[in-house]
Parts: structure tokens; sequence; C-alpha cells
């Protein structure tokens, strides 16, 4: 039940009305007999009452993977394929920590799709060739919209090897709907060098060709480093720098695991395609706590029951986005920082996220009617900090509060800023049954659309 569903500008008064959510999903997961994968799929069934808002009256939501044999281990059929809420644009009217949506946010699926090789090449030697189909959809908009390939090829040496030489050469295109098509190519010759067990060090120089920042395509020398680090099984440190065509490039990623807590940080600025960008491309809090507990439980299968677990724990939804990215039919950079922290005592868990990104358009103009057709970069900003309190085996108190902010060039009429708090309490009736109840007020400041919102928020699941 809220007091303004629809997000009515404070100018026009509230708009107070209830909303009924009923989402039955199904969750398979297999291993053996050559095959794995795992779905995780709910269509979720709206209905709203006392209010003149019209959202969408169903709502997928789709997470699998899987990887199958092909004769053998050495050859598989691998895809992906999701399914998620996202937000059109960044500069519309914003919602977090699982809210409605009425019309702000768009239901956009991806699909990744293609053949593995993995061979031997006498002693330690090992070639890798894929090639991978993708495609992008949203609904009720093109803006995102597309489909591309890419294909790679790369012999490096075996884990035996203290160094060796390798090469990888690879070409992707891809064709949004709105916009043009882009393609690049890229040859490299790869030194691999492992001076102990710690470290990983591989040294790369080759030609690129790309088209992506003008219609003519560029050729040039491209070159890079990577370097990995990983003392103990609770510190992992990873390093990435290129030199390409379109700049310079990098990813830096940091792990520690303390005795009760986790830390996360990361700094990268890479090279997007068409479709979600932004705000570490809209990660959810599923994604978040995926990433987090990498170095926890490696083998992803054990890590997503683990994940739902703490996700069940805190009463959060795992599709309900940290940070909204946005729609985008062009090719982008994004520079993206983000540091997560997970502090847990015996009764208490506490999780804070920050993430702090600019994307900018690779063109010098912009396509269509999208967020960088008028502006040549999005800033986005994000705070997110949970408590969770575990008043018995069965009995949580929780608090949680967030905060956003978008801007673009124009900052007179692009930017906004969002803020929600939720108080709320759980219990487990039964190991399938859980019931969460919230109290939720947002606040949201625009120059066209500001609004205010308070919310009781009533969750039942049932799991079989």
């Amino acid at each position: 039940m809220s007091d303004n569903i629809s997000a009515l500008p404070s100018q026009q008064g509230r708009d107070a009305g209830a909303m009924l959510r009923v989402g039955p999903g199904v969750r398979w997961v297999h291993q053996g007999g050559g095959a794995e994968w795992l779905l995780d799929y709910s269509l979720q069934a709206q209905r709203y009452a006392k209010t003149a808002a019209l959202g969408q009256p169903f709502q997928s939501s789709l997470r699998s993977s899987a990887k199958i044999d092909l004769g053998s281990p050495a050859f598989t059929l691998e895809g992906q394929a999701n399914i998620a809420q996202r937000t059109r644009s960044a500069f519309e009217a914003q919602r977090t920590l699982g809210e409605s949506g009425v019309g702000e946010s768009t239901e956009v699926g991806t699909l990744a799709l293609g053949p593995v090789a993995r061979l031997r090449l006498g002693e330690g030697w090992r070639l890798t060739a894929q090639q991978t189909s993708t495609l992008t959809r949203a609904r009720g908009t093109t803006v995102g919209d597309a489909q591309g390939s890419q294909a790679q090829i790369s012999i490096e040496p075996g884990p035996q090897r203290r160094m060796g030489l390798g090469a990888t050469v690879t070409h992707q295109f891809t064709r949004p709907l709105e916009g043009r098509r882009t393609a690049s190519s890229q040859g490299t010759v790869n030194l691999t060098w492992r001076p102990d067990v710690d470290w990983t060090v591989v040294a790369r120089g080759g030609q690129e060709r790309s088209n992506l920042q003008s219609v003519a395509s560029q050729t040039g020398t491209t070159y890079g480093l990577d370097a990995t680090w990983q003392p103990t099984p609770r510190t992992r440190l990873q390093l990435n720098g290129d030199h390409r065509v379109l700049g310079d490039f990098h990813t830096v990623n940091l792990e520690h695991r303390f005795a009760r807590a986790v830390v996360r940080w990361s700094d990268s600025r890479t090279i997007n395609q068409a479709g979600v960008v932004g705000a570490a491309s809209g990660q959810t809090n599923y994604d978040l706590f995926f990433a987090q507990l990498a170095t926890t439980e490696p083998d992803p299968v054990q890590r997503d029951l683990l994940v739902r677990q703490r996700l069940a724990d805190l009463g959060l939804s795992g599709d309900a986005v940290v940070a909204n990215g946005f729609l985008s039919s062009q090719p982008t950079v994004s520079r993206t920082r983000l540091l997560g922290v997970t502090y847990q005592q015996p009764r208490t868990l506490w999780t804070l996220n920050l993430t702090k990104t600019r994307t900018s358009r690779l063109l010098a103009g912009g396509l269509g009617s999208e967020d960088l057709a008028s502006s040549s970069f999005v800033d986005t900003e994000s705070a997110q900090m949970s408590w969770t309190y575990r008043l018995t085996p069965s009995q949580a108190l929780r608090a949680q509060a967030s905060w956003q902010r978008s801007e673009g060039e124009n900052a007179a009429l692009q930017r906004n800023e969002l803020r929600t708090v939720l108080l709320g309490w759980a219990e487990r009736l039964t190991p399938g049954v859980q019931i969460a109840l919230g109290l939720r007020h947002s606040a949201f400041e625009s120059p066209t659309r500001p609004f205010v919102e308070n919310a009781v928020v009533v969750n039942v699941e049932q799991r079989f």
C-alpha cells in the first residue's frame, strides 16, 4: 500500500493505492551426464487497486546458464539467458529497493549462446576457440535493442609452464536496431610468466582495427598487461591495463575476506556495447552478493544457494537494482568505481555498497531519443547500507537506506536524486515459508517530476 503509488509530482498531490503482486517461480539445477544448467524463472502478476496507475500486468524474471558437452568434454555448447526490469533513462523517475516501477522501467532480455572448444596441443599448450552470438531486446522501446557476435581463438601455455608464448585473435560486431553497425578486430602475441604460485603476469602486443569511434575504421597498435596476485585463498588482486585505438583502459579488482568481513573494491574504464550501460550496468542485489561471495564459494552453483540464503536473511529482493543503469544503442565508455563491504557478527549483519560511474558516448553526436543523444555523458552515484539483527533463529529486524544521484551535461534539466529508507521485520514460519513486513519512505528530486512516497510493503514467500 502506498500514498503515491504512481509517483505523481509533488505539485499534483498524491495518488494513494495498493498493488498486489503474485510471483510463482521455478528453480532447476542439474549437474551430471555431460550437462549442467541453472534455471531460475518467475512470472509476476500485478494488480492495482484504488488508483489510476496502469503498470505492466505481468513481469518476467529469468536468470539461467547452461553448459552441454557435444560428444566430448572438450567441445561444449554454452549459453546464458536473462530477463530483468531495467530503467529506460537515467533522467526519468527512479525507483529502488524492489519498488513497483510504474511506467519508469522496462523488461530487458539478453541471450548469449555459442560453441566452445578446449583442446590440449602436445605437452603444456592449450587451444581455446569459441563463438558467441548475443541478442538484447527491451519491451516497449527499441533503444538498446541489438544483436551481435564475437569469435575468439587463443593459444596459451598450460599452468605447469613458468613462461611461454601464446596468441589471441578476436573479432566482434554489434548491429543495433537504432544506430549503425560497429565492428572491431584484434590480434595479439602474449607472453605469460608465473614467477611463483601466487603470481601470474601476461604481457601482450599486436594490432587492432575498429570503427567504434567513427564511420571509417581506425587501425593501430595495441598493447597491455595483466597481473593476478593471490597469496592466500582469502585475498585476490587483479590488474589489467590496455592501450587501444580508442584510448587507455584498465580494470583493478581487490577482494579480501577477514574473519568476519568481506571487502571488494574495483576501478575500471571499459567499452560497452549497446544495451544496459552505466551504474555498474544496473547491478542487482543478487549480482552484488554473487560477486562479493566469489572468494568464499568459487563454485557458481553452490554460490547461488549461498547468495539466496543471504538475501532471504536480509529480506531483500534479488532482482532489486542497487544502482540503476539506462539503455543505449551506441558504443560507450564507462569509468566505474565500486566498494562493497559485508561485516557479520553472531547476530548482526552489515552491508555497505558505494558506486560512482561516468558513461560517455564515443560518437561525436547522439542517436535517437536516448540519454546520450542530448548529453555527451551521464554521471551516476549511489550508496546503499543495510543492517540486519537476528532476534531469534527465525525472526530478524532490518533497516536499509539508499541514495542515488544522476546528472547529465545540462545539469539544470538533466539531474535527479533519490533517497529511500526502509525499516522491516521478517520471520521464517517454516523451513519453506517466510513473511516480511516493511515501512518505506522515498523522496525523489528532479526539475520536472519531484515526488514523495510512503508505503507499507508485505512479502510472503513459499518455497517447495
